[in-house]
């Protein structure tokens, strides 16, 4: 049995009739890895390099399906539809470093775009020629319709030319893709020297994850098959050939998960920032943030 947390927006009598496969590491290559948890689909822990992933786990072609099924991730992703704000700290993070480091504003692309939050407020921002991947075909034409280039399917079957963008941003995607190597393997080869990669994926070696472990509120299969501590991610983004610039971890925007956990415990409220703190400064937060630069 697989427990999915309320907000994974999946139907458990849909998603574990999905066809499986089993796969290798995808950072070693190799299938040596330690169950960690066992269920429809065990969450494992490669003994060599430490990355956490399910397996087994859905073909490629049962992923595109549950991404464009309402039974599936349509529903949940549909909620970031046009929201009332942006988170602008946030999104200002990557935006001013490519900003700084390239010295444009142009030549951008959000992988995993979803209904175009980033490329919108990018756009609000001042920055010029936009472009997006995204995988359902609804959100897709949304953000179409609001003038972004936007290419339906995955990151490697876009086909963009070599060394194309100043700033590649996967904001939560890297988790979701089936070989992580191979999109950022993509990722370097477009581009240009000297650009950079925004990537933010949840954190397996976070204090809500020790605590939480099965009912972790970002354990959500299948549409997360890989999970990341500070060191596996970069070892893979040190594998294809990007220099980690900047690397920490951080709460999870908008989710306060260290503070409910926290409160749970009936911790008083006014100490809590301080152990937040803590948790933060031993890498323990449930976001990783990452910047990576392609050398020059």
């Amino acid at each position: 049995m697989i427990f999915l947390p309320k907000t994974a927006g999946n139907d458990l009598d849909y998603i574990t009739k999905l066809p499986l496969e089993r796969v290798n590491c995808n950072i070693c290559e190799i299938d040596d890895a330690a169950v960690l948890i066992r269920e429809h689909s065990n969450l494992v822990k490669c003994k060599s390099c430490g990355l956490v992933y399910f397996n087994p786990r859905p073909t490629k072609e049962a992923l595109i399906q549950y991404y464009n099924s309402e039974l599936g991730y349509a529903s949940c992703l549909r909620e970031t539809k046009e929201p009332k704000s942006f988170p602008s700290d946030y999104f200002n993070r990557s935006l001013g470093t490519a900003a700084k480091l390239t010295g444009k504003k142009e030549s951008l692309l959000d992988v995993g775009s979803g209904y175009g939050n980033f490329t919108l407020y990018a756009k609000s921002q001042g920055w010029k020629d936009l472009h997006g991947v995204e995988l359902s075909v609804e959100a897709a034409d949304f953000v179409r319709k609001k003038g972004i280039s936007i290419s339906t399917g995955t990151l490697r079957d876009a086909n963009y030319p070599d060394e194309k963008f100043n700033l590649v941003n996967m904001d939560h995607v890297l988790e979701h893709v089936p070989d992580p190597s191979a999109d950022l393997a993509e990722v370097a080869r477009i581009l240009k020297k000297g650009g950079i990669t925004h990537v933010c994926v949840p954190n397996i070696s976070s204090f809500s994850f020790f605590i939480q472990r099965k009912r972790w509120v970002f354990k959500s299969f299948p549409n997360h098959l890989y999970y990341f501590s500070p060191s596996s991610l970069a070892k893979i983004l040190s594998k294809v050939g990007l220099k980690v610039i900047d690397l920490k971890t951080t709460p999870m925007h908008s989710a306060n998960v260290e503070e409910k956990i926290l409160s749970s415990f009936w911790i008083p409220k006014a100490l809590i920032p301080g152990f937040v703190s803590y948790i933060l400064k031993k890498n323990w937060g449930a976001s990783i943030t990452c910047i990576a630069r392609k050398p020059a």
